[in-house]
């Protein structure tokens, strides 16, 4: 009502009363409600001030310029890798992300951190699902205002779209951490931005944090934030994690805002806040409240945005949640949760994130086992005992590699997590290796994309293994490998770590792997680690 009477008086200078109504009805009928919601979240200047409104209007020019940053990457497993690096001032106004990996949970085995302005401690940190409204690492239908989820299937993992406005002044630097084991052989980011000529001085940034709690306290509430500053509290997703038997949804929200010692929002149920009755029955959608998982299996994911109305604080706010069951009385279940609110900087440190729990998850045995162990396992079976000549390799040529960290000497460096990846030439990919001796080689091996976690499809299908007189050539046939055609697509053709003995051995110093066919599902060629191995 505030903003509608904000705009009558507006127009009362231009429009007869019957076009104001008319005019009014088709602005608030037909505008987004972030757009007059949001203006109201992240600035503290006065939301009524016309000024403030129109700033981001749909249909008055601006002086705000229009961007966009895609990226598309591999993330190796244990690896934090910066995703993102935008110039301000600007506005973050729509995130979107996908992932390719083997492993079905993997949304919450990837960290989402975002650092504003050059800080050293992010002001966004939290698994890359939860943030995205949905934990346990589930990938289900999402549709509300301000997140959404899309799942896609098999190791082609959900769309991820987020609306929350994200105001930086100097600098946003995105960053993802994989801590699964294994590598997400596709990640794709889209940030939608634009860059302002100035933000207010009293510019309230985007905030999120991920809190766990196993088990909560018992008689005490569970901790969603605890904040210090001027802010404003806009959202809560929660993930319950049943460990008894019992009544649960009793537990009523409160926010103690300032300091206070009695709530001045206190709670009536958990079902309450997230906008149910009764009780949590089944998955519901809604624009700012709902069911994004569960209940199943004693699990479940419900989340409640304060778009509309904002939990205002000055100095400090504290927002619990009780653990308690109408039957049971006090309980103490798993918690953990993602808070979502704008406030001044400097913000408190954030805890250190709490440890992957694959129990929790229901992660597949296969994907918790290092796949550096398993490739250690299949190398001591090889035939080869004596010596891998290509750590010796005194020089070497490449057809090309795709970018800084993928080139070819990546491929004899003794390290699993590292790989060759050329994408230059799709129909002539290769590698010449200059042993610095001549040698006699009893045989051959490769590590291919699967054998660290990524996609079958990524594995070699033919290639040619060479002896030549110098690193120009010419070169001479020793091995040729090839997938047969019939069997491309079927994943069991093909083999993480190929051994290849010679039936005799051979005398070479110069050796060169040409791959003629990448893989199954594109051009590119991704080699872990190519061997050379010496007869003794």
């Amino acid at each position: 009502m505030k903003l509608y009477f904000t705009l009558e008086v507006m127009l009362m200078k231009f429009s007869p009363a019957l076009l104001r109504k008319i005019i009014l009805f088709s602005i608030l009928t037909f505008l987004p409600l972030p757009l007059f919601c949001l203006n109201d979240v992240f600035p503290s200047s006065n939301p009524a001030d016309p000024e403030t409104f129109f700033s981001s209007s749909l249909f008055l020019p601006s002086e705000n310029t229009s961007h966009r940053h895609s990226r598309v990457l591999g993330i190796p497993f244990g690896q934090k890798l910066v995703v993102g690096e935008l110039t301000g001032p600007g506005i973050i106004n729509h995130l979107w992300i996908t992932a390719k990996s083997p492993i079905p949970q993997v949304y919450s085995l990837l960290v989402l951190r975002i650092f504003w302005d050059g800080e050293k401690e992010p002001s966004v940190e939290a698994p890359l699902g939860d943030f995205f409204g949905v934990g346990f690492g589930q990938e289900r239908l999402l549709r509300s205002l301000m997140l959404e989820m899309y799942p896609a299937g098999g190791e082609h993992h959900a769309a991820l779209n987020c609306y929350w406005k994200m105001p930086f002044r100097k600098s946003a630097v995105i960053e993802i951490e994989n801590k699964s084991l294994r590598s997400v052989s596709l990640f794709f980011i889209q940030v939608d931005y634009e860059k302002c000529p100035a933000l207010p001085d009293d510019l309230l940034y985007f905030h999120a944090r991920y809190r766990r709690e196993n088990p909560v306290t018992l008689h005490k509430p569970y901790t969603i934030l605890e904040a210090k500053g001027r802010g404003n509290y806009v959202g809560t997703i929660m993930n319950y994690h049943l460990l008894g038997p019992g009544a649960w949804v009793e537990g009523g929200q409160d926010f103690y805002i300032d300091g206070e010692e009695s709530p001045s929002l206190p709670g009536t149920g958990a079902e309450d806040y997230f906008g149910h009755a009764w009780g949590f029955r089944s998955e519901i959608n809604a624009l700012l409240h709902g069911t994004s998982f569960g209940p199943e299996n004693n699990r479940m994911t419900a989340y409640r945005f304060h778009v509309p109305d904002p939990v205002r604080f000055k100095k400090s706010l504290r927002a619990t949640m009780k653990c308690h069951g109408w039957d049971v009385q006090d309980r103490q279940d798993d918690y953990s949760s993602v808070a979502l609110w704008y406030q001044t900087e400097p913000h408190d440190p954030f805890p250190k994130m709490p440890p992957v729990d694959y129990d929790l998850l229901e992660v597949p045995d296969i994907f918790r086992k290092n796949p550096l162990d398993m490739i250690r396992e299949k190398l001591k079976a090889l035939p080869f005992k004596s010596e891998n000549l290509a750590l010796k390799v005194k020089d070497y040529r490449e057809s090309g590699h795709f970018e800084l960290g993928n080139e070819g000497n990546k491929a004899f460096d003794n390290d699993m997590g590292t790989k060759w990846c050329e994408i230059d030439h799709p129909n002539a990919h290769w590698l010449a290796l200059d042993l610095g001796d001549t040698f006699q080689i009893e045989g051959f091996v490769i590590v291919n994309p699967s054998a660290m976690g990524d996609t079958p499809g990524f594995d070699l299908l033919g290639f040619s293994i060479e002896k030549g007189e110098s690193l120009d050539g010419p070169w001479e046939n020793i091995i040729t490998y090839k997938v047969p055609s019939e069997d491309r697509e079927s994943s069991d053709s093909r083999t993480s770590v190929l051994s290849l003995p010679l039936t005799k051995p051979l005398q070479a110093r110069y050796i060169r792997l040409f791959i003629t066919d990448s893989c199954a599902l594109d051009s590119i060629c991704r080699i872990h680690e190519f061997q050379v191995w010496e007869k003794k």
